[in-house]
This record gives structure tokens, C-alpha cells and sequence, in this order.
């Protein structure tokens, strides 16, 4: 054989290598999408609480706008960052170019803008959702990867014996009485 084993091989998958692998990875892939969602949200949270706390702190100046939109741009940059995060996880839709973007106006939204504040609406809501969503794929992949590592946990103990381990009692010492 004049050629190396892996180069001689490459591109021979097994029957059902090929689906394991590609579930496998959209495993991962997905589970990381939901357990760094609350991190994102939490920030996204915090800095429009902090924008619509500043358009409030802006309103006591005279001759200022209720809610200046400027201030309510984290609302768009993290509504843009979730569209972007779902287009990597997700595959893109026949015909879908460009997936997760939108066309966004050259000048700053008003504050009348209704996308502007359904933004602003996603980023509170988003916050109680991941958290939920990561809580549970959390605890999917601890009992998932509990069980599958049981028969190496229970390898070593006579047959039925696989149960929680006993609490070691302590001898008495000869001194107490």
C-alpha cells in the first residue's frame, strides 16, 4: 500500500457513522446554543433597563424626548446577536439568503418605531426562557450522562448492590465511655 491509511479511507463512512456524527455534533451544537443563552440575556437585560433608565433620567431635562432612541439600542444589537446565534444553530430555509440579518435603516430608529420596542419586549422575555431552557438541558445532560456512565459506576460492587454507598460508621474510640 503506497499510501497512507487515513488518505486510503477517507470518505468511506460506515452505514450509520455518518447520521451519529451529524446528530452527535447538532447535540452539542444546540445544547451550548441554550446553556450560553442566559449569559446573553442577562447583558442584553441589563443594558435596556439601563438605556430605558437614562431615556427616564432624560425626560426630567426640559425640551428632551420621552425615550431618546439611542438609548434603546442594545434592544436591536442583542435581538440582532439572537437572530445571528439561531442562523449558525438552525439550517437555513430553502431559497434563505442571509439568514439573520435585516435590512436595517441608515438612521437611528425613532422612538415610535414598533420593531424598536418589540426589541425591547424580546429582551425581557428572552431572559425567563433561557433560563428555563438552559435548566433543563442542564439537567438532560446530567441524567443523560448519569446513566450512561451507571454500569461504570457499578462495575466494581456485588451484584445487586448498585444503590447509593452506605455512610461509613465510625469506630468508637476506646477513650470516650
Amino acid at each position: 500500500m503506497t499510501e497512507s491509511f487515513p488518505s486510503a479511507v477517507r470518505g468511506r463512512w460506515q452505514p450509520g457513522a455518518r447520521f451519529l456524527f451529524c446528530l452527535g455534533r447538532r447535540t452539542v451544537v444546540e445544547s451550548l446554543y441554550l446553556l450560553t443563552a442566559p449569559v446573553i440575556a442577562a447583558a442584553g437585560l441589563l443594558l435596556v433597563l439601563g438605556g430605558l433608565g437614562a431615556g427616564t433620567a432624560a425626560m426630567l431635562l426640559p425640551g428632551r424626548s420621552p425615550v431618546p432612541p439611542g438609548v434603546l439600542a442594545p434592544a436591536r444589537w442583542f435581538a440582532d446577536l439572537e437572530r445571528w446565534r439561531i442562523a449558525r444553530v438552525r439550517p437555513p430555509a430553502a431559497g434563505a439568503e442571509g439568514a439573520g440579518q435585516r435590512p436595517r435603516p441608515k438612521q437611528a430608529p425613532a422612538a415610535s418605531d414598533p420593531g424598536l420596542w418589540l426589541d425591547v419586549a424580546h429582551a425581557v422575555v428572552m431572559l425567563p426562557v433561557a433560563l428555563v431552557t438552559s435548566v433543563v438541558t442542564a439537567l438532560w445532560w446530567f441524567v443523560g450522562l448519569g446513566a450512561a456512565t451507571a454500569a461504570l459506576r457499578c462495575s466494581t460492587r456485588p451484584p445487586g448492590r448498585c444503590g447509593p454507598r452506605p455512610c461509613p460508621r465510625a469506630a468508637p474510640s476506646p477513650t470516650s465511655t
